[in-house]
């Protein structure tokens, strides 16, 4: 079968950075990847033909010889095209893919010519492979990323174990999650530190953010004590002023090594938007509507009431279901604001 492939290498910084990405990032996100024309082998005229597309994302390492026979390109992630923009004003052609599953592909044969280091962007033959598992692709590859704690993550609504898909812009070509305000959630985190067991060598990672629209709990930095690891931290939206806001959350991590180049250390930023949880409002007009209902009830009830003390069957109807309605209001907006 045939399959549009993407290659990023370990030629600067800058490309491995996107493998970092392609593996840190969760089911959904879409990635740029940006080429020079002279590395795209695909028909130029009909760009938008690709669009929707399923596309493989390899990593090629010993690219900093620039010798094809030293080259070696190992399948990362799957991916689905989601836009392709030529740009005249840097002569880049800008790719948005959309992370799926991560997955073997196995090339053809005879393909040197339109492998890296001459071609980049490329539809080529090959077989396609078994779903592979995060670590499985680390360790296929973790040479090429000494002493970096690699992680991949994911957001969930509190207490549920369904991912929340990102959205894509394709407008401004960003991708981003969406999320209300004054709510729960829970991000998790699987952890694989590359470093080898007789290094003395400590990952860590902290979580910054712009503004305080989120609040993570969460220490100011992680310690993450062992090889492979997973964990989970609680995160809460703050009130919003207005119907919607953004902020960025970025993942920086770092290690005790001295020797280690600052430029080496690759972080994630993501976007995301939080709008203003209108159920929320209209939940507090309903049940604060209810409320003032058996506020005006109970006025009635204690105008009718009897001081003769005459069993009125109806009447006690009427208090009783006056009763439930303002506990239940009263219950409902105290849960609302959580104060249970």
């Amino acid at each position: 079968m045939k399959r549009i492939c993407f290659f990023s290498s370990d030629a600067r910084p800058l490309y491995k950075k996107d493998i970092f990405r392609v593996l840190a990032l969760p089911s959904g996100y879409t990635i740029q990847f940006r080429y020079q024309i002279k590395y795209v082998d695909l028909d130029m005229d009909k760009l938008s033909s690709y669009k929707n597309q399923i596309c493989i994302i390899f990593f090629t390492s010993g690219n900093t010889t620039q010798n094809p026979d030293k080259l070696t390109n190992t399948s990362i992630r799957e991916g689905i095209i989601e836009d392709i923009v030529k740009d005249d004003d840097t002569g880049l052609v800008l790719f948005f893919l959309k992370l799926k599953s991560f997955k073997d592909f196995v090339l053809g044969s005879n393909l040197d010519s339109k492998l890296p280091p001459f071609k980049f962007a490329v539809e080529l033959e090959g077989a396609e492979g078994k779903i592979k598992q995060w670590h499985e692709i680390i360790s296929d590859i973790k040479g090429s990323f000494p002493h970096q704690l690699m992680y991949k993550f994911n957001f969930t609504k509190y207490n549920s174990k369904k991912e929340i898909e990102p959205k894509f812009n394709n407008t401004d070509f960003q991708s981003y999650y969406l999320f209300e305000d004054e709510n729960s959630y829970t991000l998790h985190v699987a952890f694989y530190d590359t470093t080898s067991a007789d290094e003395n060598i400590y990952q860590s990672i902290k979580f910054e953010q712009n503004g305080e629209l989120l609040k993570i709990n969460a220490p100011q930095v992680i310690e993450i004590g062992a090889f492979k690891d997973n964990k989970s931290f609680n995160v809460f939206t703050n009130s919003l002023n207005s119907n919607n806001s953004f902020t960025y959350l970025n993942f920086n991590s770092n290690n005790n090594d001295s020797k280690s180049s600052k430029e080496e250390m690759y972080n994630v930023e993501i976007q995301i938007q939080i709008n203003k949880n209108k159920k929320r409002s209209r939940d507090f007009a309903m049940y604060s509507i209810l409320a003032a209902i058996s506020l005006g009830f109970g006025k009635v009830v204690t105008e009718k009431i009897s001081i003769d003390g005459v069993f009125n069957l109806k009447l006690t109807i009427f208090i009783i279901l006056t009763i439930l309605l303002g506990a239940f209001s009263a219950y409902k907006l105290y849960k609302l604001f959580n104060k249970k």
